[in-house]
C-alpha cells in the first residue's frame, strides 16, 4: 500500500486503485450481510443487564452515561478462571464479543469505550 486518499476512501495502490467493499468485510469479519438489518432500542436502565451478562456489577469509575471501559473489560474477563461454570464461560465470551464489538467494530471516537446498548445483541446468546 502506497497511501490512503480520504477524497476517494481508496488505497492507491502501485497497481492502481483499491477500495474495501461490504463484501471484503463480510469475508474477512465473517458477516452476514443478507436479511434485515440490525437495530438496537435502548430504553430505560441496562443495570440489571449489566449484572446478567457481565456477571457483576463494574465500578462507578469504569461506566460513564452508557459506555463501558475497554481496559476494564480486558483486565477483567482476559483470563477465564479454572472449573469455570458454564454461566462464567458465557459471561467471558459476551464480553470478548462487547470488546470487539467496541475496538473493532463500532468504536467510540475515544477508543476506549463501548456502548452498552451492544449488551442487548448479546442477551439471546445462551438460546439454542
Amino acid at each position: 500500500m502506497e497511501r490512503w486518499r480520504t477524497e476517494t476512501h481508496t488505497f492507491r495502490l502501485p497497481h492502481g486503485e483499491s477500495i474495501v467493499t461490504l463484501e471484503d468485510m463480510t469475508l474477512q469479519l465473517d458477516l452476514l450481510i443478507d436479511g434485515e438489518p440490525i437495530t438496537i432500542v435502548s430504553s430505560g436502565d441496562l443495570l440489571p443487564l449489566r449484572q446478567q451478562l457481565l456477571g457483576s456489577l463494574p465500578p462507578s469509575n469504569v461506566i460513564k452515561e452508557k459506555t463501558i471501559k475497554l481496559s476494564w473489560l480486558n483486565n477483567n474477563f482476559r483470563q477465564l478462571p479454572d472449573g469455570a461454570t458454564d454461566d462464567v464461560i458465557s459471561q467471558h465470551a459476551q464480553t470478548h464479543i462487547l470488546s470487539m464489538i467496541g475496538s473493532l467494530i463500532m468504536l467510540d471516537t475515544s477508543t476506549r469505550k463501548v456502548h452498552l446498548t451492544y449488551l442487548l445483541l448479546l442477551v439471546d446468546f445462551n438460546m439454542s
